[in-house]
């Protein structure tokens, strides 16, 4: 995405085999830190990581969640608006429907952790357009032609995650 002029965290893919190389990394960024498994749910498997001293339990915890043993580390992106979840659909390169729902984390246990949606939204019609229109730049940016999309946003400055939903 960041070749297509939109703003991502700094990351970066790793094996489970390619551990060393991984915390060479983890100790070129930025702290605090994301470490998780590409293909875990629900964020299973998710640490955030302050220290070095932290990094092998998190490791180990993401490479235990992940099906395929591939791992990312990923800047931690601090929260500035309330998270905001949902369901778009792109028709011929355009945003046609976006579903905004709030999303709502588990805050005792682990605020990574999604525990539900719930709508109507809490954003104001100026940040709901300011949302279509991250929507649709990220659908424009990327060449996406036709489809579900699924979101998660927790600043409209920097786009976290981003996919295709396959339902």
């Amino acid at each position: 995405m960041r070749e297509n002029g939109l703003r991502v965290p700094e990351a970066k893919g790793f094996t489970s085999e390619e551990k060393e190389d991984a915390r060479a990394f983890f100790e070129s960024i930025e702290k605090p830190v994301v470490i998780k498994p590409v293909d875990a749910s629900g964020s299973k498997g998710v640490s955030k990581v302050y220290k070095a001293e932290e990094f092998d339990e998190a490791w180990e915890t993401a490479c235990q969640s992940s099906r395929s043993g591939n791992l990312v580390i990923e800047s931690f992106i601090e929260k500035k608006v309330y998270h905001i979840s949902g369901e778009e659909f792109a028709l011929e390169g355009k945003l046609v429907f976006a579903g905004l729902l709030n999303g709502n984390r588990d805050r005792l246990c682990n605020p990574l952790v999604p525990i539900g949606e719930s709508y109507p939204h809490v954003l104001d019609d100026s940040l709901r357009q300011k949302v279509y229109d991250e929507i649709q730049k990220f659908i424009s940016a990327v060449g996406y032609r036709q489809g579900v999309l699924n979101l998660d946003i927790i600043r409209f400055d920097m786009f976290v995650e981003k996919g295709t939903a396959v339902k």
